[in-house]
């Protein structure tokens, strides 16, 4: 899809964690799949929160362009990996391997895709994946 012409601006990781701070919003599984993405963990990182990020805060991620549905990590993740893998933690892990194993093929500098989870939100995704038995 494209969005022409709307007008964008630079998101700052205290951006996010403002807003989701001010809606009050508790247990969070945070994806980001952009490049540097890994830049923005340590302003989101909270006990509750599970933070998969495309690529760590000083490399690229692959595959990003105006046409393309997925990134390279984006496709290795929510395509790939979670949908075989209910449990997100899983898939994402999953997904650094296929990431990696594309990367390395193609002779690229790894994007190390990077997963963050806060000491509670653990316990949480393990409660929320029971129900779906």
């Amino acid at each position: 899809a494209r969005f022409d012409p709307v007008i964008t601006r630079d998101i700052r990781p205290e951006d996010i964690a403002d807003a989701l701070d001010e809606a009050d919003i508790g247990n969070a599984i945070i994806v980001i799949s952009a490049c540097y993405s890994g830049s923005f963990t340590d302003a989101l990182a909270a006990p509750d929160r599970l933070i998969l990020t495309a690529a760590s805060a000083d490399r690229t991620s692959f595959g990003c362009s105006d046409t393309a549905v997925w990134t390279e990590w984006g496709r290795a993740f929510f395509v790939e990996s979670w949908p075989q893998n209910r449990d997100p933690r899983v898939a994402a892990v999953r997904a650094q391997e296929i990431v990696a194993k594309r990367e390395t093929q193609r002779g690229l500098e790894t994007s190390s895709p990077l997963i963050v989870e806060g000491d509670e939100i653990g316990a949480v995704i393990d409660r929320w994946l029971e129900t779906l038995d």
